[in-house]
């Protein structure tokens, strides 16, 4: 039995075990599959978006006014939404609420969601275009693999280009306004408490004639407001007209043009946000996508429909819209009160957002009714691939495994150096005295008698080494400690004893 070196065995055995150990879980890692979202530009995605051509200009190009019967345009409901052509009636509410939304109340951009049940919003303007987006199925190839299909469930984001019309709004407060309530009459309440008084809001804008509308308010027209439009010498222009309980709002008027323009779609699938950004026309020329200017009209005219739906005689829904969005404005500025420029701000921001609106709600009629689609193509941005293993835990597996190597290549070269010098091949571990020197040779017997032995079992000095037998027969031998050696013997005077023997 060995007994110098127990403990270092020992601990060399330890450390071998962890050696070997260690490598097991850096190896499941280094292959074991992971999903991460990762840039591809080599793969196309082909985006349905609205189309308006001649075929279906009965849906898109017919206006429905109020007091009109239309029901051809009312269009479908679905799970999806509410698609229709008569924006104003179909959508009030989703319209008065998204008002709400127009002007962000801190710095960042503001958020209101699409007019359906996609459950995706914008960020910033929508401009009318980006009306696909959630509501149909798009396709993605991989053009570096030659065209294969890429399940959509993969994309995480993704852009295209799609045409539409950038509708820019400029307001201001006209104090020689043209536009009046006049009193047309007064019906009396049953208790005659509360007589309704009758007016027609009418008057003229600098480009044209108002036609008016009939409107009514309890008592006074305090509560009372309307949206004149006018389509005239190629200019369209609203005006507002309200009662005290509006002054807000009252004679500011503003003008809108309608320039065909290419945006930039980016989508985010995870956070189910859009971004639309128009582009310089110089460098990305757009489309006109209807140069009948039906699409335009309609669109305008139905923001003023949509102040007639929401006047009622007690108050008016889409006065009380503005002034909430106003005062977003002049909160976000950390101010109590509005300032002449918080209410043009106010109400420029949400003209604009009811035209997006009403641009994308018949976009989207025109995906879901009349079924007029074209397809464009864009860019995947984002996707999810399966990667086998972690690329920093293979490296480092592979840099342990070099270590390992090392270290194994360094211990072979020791033990080689160690016991090359001791163990001889001309030794017969038969004979007791080869097999005695050997052993002691092997557990660290260093001294020079021993070490130098050329293995002559007929040789009888050979060194003073301590062994002891062992057994019951003692026919067994244990190398004891070890003795100094006589410095005065030479090898050949040294002789092997046995005690107990």
């Amino acid at each position: 039995m060995w007994s110098k070196n127990s403990m270092g065995y020992t601990t060399i055995s330890v450390f071998w075990v962890l050696l070997w150990a260690v490598p097991g879980p850096l190896w499941t890692g280094s292959i074991t599959p992971e999903v991460r979202t990762i840039r591809n530009e080599n793969i196309e995605v082909r985006v349905p978006v609205p189309n308006y051509t001649e075929g279906s200009n009965p849906w898109w190009g017919t206006e429905c006014g109020p007091a009109t019967a239309c029901d051809v345009l009312l269009g479908k409901s679905l799970d999806q939404g509410t698609f229709s052509y008569v924006v104003w009636k179909t959508k009030t509410g989703l319209l008065t609420n998204a008002i709400l939304q127009a002007s962000s109340r801190n710095s960042s951009a503001p958020k209101h969601q699409k007019l359906d049940n996609t459950g995706y919003s914008y960020l910033g303007r929508s401009y009318g275009v980006a009306a696909s987006v959630g509501l149909v199925d798009l396709q993605a190839f991989n053009n570096g693999t030659g065209g294969n299909p890429v399940a959509m469930e993969l994309v995480r984001s993704y852009s295209y280009f799609e045409d539409g019309y950038l509708s820019a709004v400029s307001c201001q407060t006209n104090f020689s306004s043209q536009l009046f309530f006049s009193k047309l009459g007064e019906v009396q309440s049953i208790n005659g408490r509360f007589p309704v008084q009758i007016y027609r809001a009418g008057g003229s804008l600098p480009n044209g004639e108002w036609v008016g509308f009939p409107t009514a308010g309890i008592l006074t027209n305090e509560y009372v407001s309307a949206l004149a439009a006018v389509i005239g010498e190629d200019r369209y222009m609203y005006g507002f007209l309200a009662g005290d309980g509006y002054k807000q709002l009252n004679r500011v008027q503003c003008e809108v043009t309608f320039t065909p323009t290419r945006f930039n779609v980016s989508v985010d699938v995870d956070a189910k946000e859009v971004v639309v950004t128009p582009l310089p026309q110089q460098d990305y020329p757009a489309v006109d996508i209807d140069d009948s200017r039906a699409l335009v009209n309609i669109s305008f005219n139905g923001v003023s429909y949509l102040s007639q739906t929401c006047t009622t005689l007690y108050t008016s829904v889409l006065a009380d819209a503005f002034k909430r969005n106003i005062q977003n404005v002049y909160e976000s500025n950390q101010r109590d009160r509005p300032l002449p420029n918080d209410n043009i701000k106010g109400i420029t921001q949400g003209v604009e957002l009811l035209l997006d609106s009403f641009l994308g709600s018949i976009g989207a009629a025109q995906l879901i009714v009349a079924s007029d689609i074209k397809v464009v193509s864009g860019n995947v941005t984002a996707v999810d691939a399966v990667q086998i293993g972690n690329t920093s835990v293979a490296v480092g597996l592979m840099g342990f495994v070099l270590v390992v190597f090392v270290v194994i290549f360094l211990e072979v070269g020791f033990l080689w150096c160690k016991f090359s010098r001791r163990l001889f091949s001309d030794r017969d571990f038969l004979d007791y005295k080869s097999a005695i020197v050997g052993v002691a040779k092997g557990a660290g017997y260093e001294e020079e008698a021993i070490v130098d032995w050329n293995g002559d079992e007929d040789d009888e000095k050979v060194g003073n080494i301590k062994v002891t037998a062992v057994g019951d027969d003692d026919t067994g031998l244990k190398l004891g400690d070890k003795l100094p050696l006589d410095s005065n013997l030479s090898s050949e005077s040294l002789v092997v004893t046995v005690e107990g023997a």
